[in-house]
């Protein structure tokens, strides 16, 4: 698949459409925008899957060569009245927080799939009050989406003991994530309209289709055009790993070179799905 780019296309779709009615009319400006950029992806609203005798639904997916990206969104909006736009106060804020959590786990779910690519979920809002830490003792806190919030992997997140019965309701079950997380909401429009709640912010994460099984020897050193290079790629958006990938695009470079480079970069590297990679690359060389 070729690069699909998420974050230009929020751009994109920012200079056309500042704000929407619902998370519908967002869904539907969203699919039409990544259409008119990349007309060779089939595109599908409300995808679904099933798991045994269950099914799940997928706001948004793109399909091409065999190969799928999902997209969950999130609209909430606190009361704004510009022009034809008539937005409420929809508060609940810590379901939502816990909602858009759950949709990182379902897109998480895939990669099972041989047919993952790698998957967004998005948050779109005018309350900024999603970007601010929560009180220590709210029970939702460690649901919490706000700005620079990092969250580890296989880490249990779970409702504190203020949390009511009456919130958690439908929600009981603890969420718990692949790999590590770090939120940093992005500007998406401001109306300049001198009316409040006229400020948009989004959240934008990527969840990548990095499968233990590529990381071998053979696809580490001879396969600069093949899957590995490519899920090595995504990975830049972890860390820094330039060298790596030039190493893959060589293919007359010797196991110590490789082994020299990769221990190099661990030095360096605080991320640790970028670490747990790069260690297992290691591992392989080294057999």
């Amino acid at each position: 698949m070729e690069n699909f780019d998420m974050k230009g296309i929020m751009d994109k779709l920012s200079n056309e459409r500042k704000l929407f009615h619902s998370e519908a009319d967002f869904q539907l400006a969203l699919a039409w925008i990544i259409k008119e950029n990349y007309p060779d992806y089939e595109i599908f609203l409300e995808w679904r899957d099933k798991i045994g005798n269950k099914y799940r639904y997928f706001d948004i997916v793109l399909e091409k060569d065999e190969k799928i990206i999902p997209i969950e969104l999130k609209y909430k909006t606190k009361k704004l009245e510009f022009h034809s736009f008539n937005l409420k106060t929809q508060s609940a804020n810590d379901l939502a927080c816990y909602d858009y959590l759950k949709d990182i786990q379902r897109v998480e779910s895939l990669m099972k799939s041989p047919k993952f690519e790698k998957g967004y979920t998005i948050f779109l809002t005018n309350d900024l009050g999603y970007l601010k830490e929560p009180n220590p003792n709210a029970g939702y806190k460690e649901f919490s989406i706000h700005d620079g919030r990092k969250i580890n992997e296989e880490c249990s997140l779970n409702w504190g003991e203020s949390s009511g019965k009456g919130t958690r309701k439908g929600r009981e079950d603890p969420i718990t994530l692949k790999f590590d997380y770090h939120f940093k909401w992005k500007d998406y429009s401001n109306l300049n309209s001198q009316l409040r709640n006229d400020e948009f912010k989004y959240l934008l994460c990527e969840i990548n289709g990095i499968r233990r099984e590529i990381f071998t020897k053979e696809r580490f050193m001879l396969a600069p055009s093949g899957v590995f290079v490519r899920d090595m790629k995504h990975l830049k958006s972890y860390g820094t790993i330039d060298e790596i990938i030039d190493l893959m695009n060589s293919v007359n470079e010797s196991d110590n070179r490789a082994v020299e480079i990769i221990k190099k970069e661990l030095e360096k590297q605080d991320d640790k799905n970028v670490k747990r990679v790069l260690m297992e690359i290691l591992d392989s060389i080294k057999h």
